[in-house]
């Protein structure tokens, strides 16, 4: 090979980060699957697991809690006993080594003033993800109206 055309091999690590974090779509958004209305003892659990690459992941987690009849839950993200954060709920960025998974939780305070579905999303934002399918769990919640159980 003529000296002027070889081509450089580099045999160097290329730095760039990369790994797949994922929320399970069968046990990865944990919702109770029964509300009464007018309750604030009730907890949603997502988690996430780092499932490849040798990299720690910072992540990001947001759910999302909509009645379809409208209305508001109210989350207490940081444990206080005060339900004070409406839907979208955020979690503070937390890192996840690899092979690692961490849970997201909170309790929420329902008060619809009816009976209706809660429809729940769940998701995963990381910067360098090389996988954003498994990022995304739903799940379902019913509400019921709290009163006197007297049956007809």
């Amino acid at each position: 090979v003529p000296v002027d055309f070889e081509t450089p091999v580099p045999c160097e690590a290329s730095g760039d980060i990369a790994y797949d974090v994922a929320i399970s779509d069968v046990s990865g958004l944990q919702v109770p699957k029964n509300i009464v209305d007018g309750s604030a003892d009730r907890e949603f659990i997502v988690t996430v697991a780092h499932v490849g690459g040798d990299d720690t992941a910072p992540v990001t987690v947001t759910v999302t809690a909509i009645p379809e009849s409208g209305g508001s839950i109210l989350a207490d993200l940081d444990g206080d006993g005060i339900f004070t954060d409406p839907s979208p709920f955020v979690f503070p960025t937390t890192d996840i080594a690899a092979g690692g998974s961490e849970s997201f939780s909170a309790l929420i305070s329902v008060d619809i003033g009816q009976q209706t579905t809660i429809n729940w999303t769940a998701a995963v934002v990381a910067e360098f993800d090389v996988i954003v399918d498994n990022n995304n769990a739903t799940a379902t919640s019913s509400v019921r109206a709290s009163g006197g159980g007297g049956g007809h």
